[in-house]
């Protein structure tokens, strides 16, 4: 592809797309870096609560039940 001047401009246009898919490869490697660290996270309150989480009742005491 030329533009006006005659000069090559897939170059450039294959650049963009090098680039614009490095940016998603980074992206996509740091969401999930974050996403283990916030299971990590959430593995360690889940224990937490687990121990002191007073049992939950059952369906017919009148409490709404959590769905979690």
């Amino acid at each position: 592809m030329q533009n006006q001047e005659g000069e090559a401009t897939m170059g450039r246009q294959e650049e963009m797309t090098r680039r614009r898919t490095d940016l998603e490869g980074e992206r996509k490697r740091t969401s999930q870096d974050g996403i283990k660290i916030l299971q990590g996270n959430n593995m360690k309150e889940g224990a937490k609560h687990k121990q002191n989480a007073e049992p939950r009742g059952g369906s017919n005491d009148g409490e709404a039940g959590r769905n979690d």
